[in-house]
């Protein structure tokens, strides 16, 4: 057991750095801290078996090569190689990621300005409302696309925003619309607010 554990750590160790991965990186990529990366590098701990084809899916090795065969020179050019070429893909298909999102959520601002120019048009009131309720939409299609592609840290950060845009919204909404200052809806995220860090210290600390 103790030289498998000192082959997988050795092995774990070569080809992050043979990709030119930080621990932090390569923890992101498998959704751990990079406590726990260190730990393996160092053979305190072995990931699970889960955990290892994740690995090995990830550097394009084998399960056995990982756990029973120390990477020699040459399998590190070839991963070398293997990982740049990965490296390529995964970087044009994060690039296409941000396009979509950020299509999407401009596709609701060109709503949210088409119905700001029509209601303006009619001379309808308030009708720069439409951008206030466009914060929100962005914020839910924002989520949604972010929870699929990427780390929570970034849903972190749109769920934030989704919470305190819809309390803004409603504020506004009745400021203008029934002439109350309706502040103390904001204290509604407060709770909300701590909910969402726990829920996010929660999910870090179960993957140590």
């Amino acid at each position: 057991m103790n030289n498998i554990k000192e082959t997988v750590s050795a092995n774990i160790l070569t080809l992050r750095q043979a990709s030119g991965m930080t621990q932090a990186e390569l923890a992101e990529k498998l959704n751990y801290s990079d406590k726990a990366v260190s730990k393996w590098e160092h053979g305190e701990a072995l990931p699970d078996i889960g955990t290892l084809a994740e690995i090995c899916k990830l550097f394009g090795i084998t399960m056995d090569s990982l756990v029973y065969e120390p990477i020699s020179d040459i399998d590190r050019k070839k991963e070398e190689d293997a990982t740049a070429a990965r490296a390529a893909g995964e970087k044009q298909r994060l690039r296409t990621r941000v396009v979509i999102t950020l299509m999407s959520v401009m596709l609701v601002w060109l709503i949210a300005v088409f119905g700001f120019v029509v209601l303006h048009f009619f001379r309808i009131p308030y009708s720069w409302m439409t951008f206030v309720y466009a914060v929100p939409a962005s914020a839910t299609v924002l989520l949604v696309l972010v929870s699929v592609w990427f780390g929570r840290t970034i849903r972190f950060a749109s769920i934030t925003l989704l919470v305190w845009s819809v309390l803004a919204a409603v504020f506004l909404s009745m400021l203008v619309f029934a002439s109350y200052n309706f502040w103390f809806v904001f204290l509604l995220g407060i709770p909300g607010q701590v909910i969402i860090l726990l829920w996010w210290s929660m999910k870090g600390a179960g993957k140590q």
